[in-house]
């Protein structure tokens, strides 16, 4: 095209449409005390704080969280996490909890936007040890489960009310429910779900 004042108001009239768009979107948003429900899954590792000790870790849990400020969520969780500890042994523990954890959003949205956050959560597992020189389980039982830690990631919440999340996580647990052996986690989670 030859003619500049064309070519302007051309590219004008395209991104005018994005743009509304966008400066809509704030006005559409789901009011404060918005309660969302989503899957929640992280992929950790874990390391030995006493014994030399090391391997993945995982859970995955669904969350019922609901705003109590413009700021502020609390959250629940029925959880389900899976770890496999290699030390003198190695040991696969698998735990059934509840966890609870509160989130300040900084942007004042929440449960939208960058947050800081903490957790904890209780519950019961079964371990299986498995020696190294043998291939077979040596001993297995059941105990007390129980981590806490804190997190920093940010949520997306979409108009139509589709809630995305990623974040880093990092706390202390059981590396052990044979003995007492408490280990550092750290891992990447991501969250899928909604607004209710």
């Amino acid at each position: 095209m030859k003619n500049p004042i064309l070519v302007v108001l051309l590219g004008a009239a395209c991104l005018s449409s994005p743009l509304a768009a966008f400066a809509d979107d704030d006005e559409e948003k789901p009011s404060a005390g918005r309660v969302t429900i989503v899957l929640d899954v992280l992929s950790a590792v874990a390391v030995g704080l006493e014994d030399p000790a090391f391997g993945p870790a995982s859970a995955a849990r669904i969350r019922f969280e609901k705003a109590v400020s413009s700021s502020v969520a609390l959250w629940a969780a029925p959880q389900f996490r899976l770890m496999a500890i290699t030390a003198r042994t190695d040991e696969s523990i698998d735990a059934v909890e509840l966890a609870v954890g509160a989130r300040h959003f900084a942007g004042g949205l929440a449960p939208e936007g960058y947050f800081l956050g903490g957790f904890a959560s209780v519950g019961r597992g079964s371990f299986r040890v498995r020696e190294r020189t043998q291939d077979e389980i040596t001993d297995d039982g059941k105990g007390f489960t129980w981590s806490l830690g804190g997190n920093i990631g940010k949520e997306w919440i979409t108009r139509g009310g589709l809630s995305l999340g990623l974040r880093l996580d990092i706390g202390i647990s059981p590396l052990s429910l044979q003995e007492p052996s408490t280990g550092l986690f750290f891992g990447l989670g991501t969250s899928l779900g909604g607004v209710l």
